[in-house]
């Protein structure tokens, strides 16, 4: 869950888009849809205006996510989970 914690950071920070709030709601949106396809995630909260995701995850434990700006793909993260099938839009 850690790694997972780590690789939506990274997708929140991934999508850079405009410093306005529409910019900001298209890259939460498209971080929550990374977070879904993780199969330990449970639920995805967005916080556009505040530049964060809150994610639960099925074991119960809730955490808040801001962006990790490392310049490391999400999906390369160690330990992560196997992706599902993108659903989102």
């Amino acid at each position: 869950e850690q790694a997972a914690v780590v690789a939506i950071g990274r997708a929140l920070a991934a999508w850079k888009m405009t410093a306005d709030a529409e910019g900001y709601g298209q890259q939460t949106a498209r971080a929550a849809c990374f977070a879904r396809r993780l199969p330990e995630v449970a639920m995805v909260d967005t916080d556009p205006l505040g530049h964060r995701l809150t994610v639960q995850f099925t074991s119960g434990w809730r955490v808040g996510v801001v962006p990790v700006e490392d310049g490391v793909a999400p999906e390369a993260t160690p330990g992560l989970s196997a992706l599902g099938p993108e659903s989102c839009p």
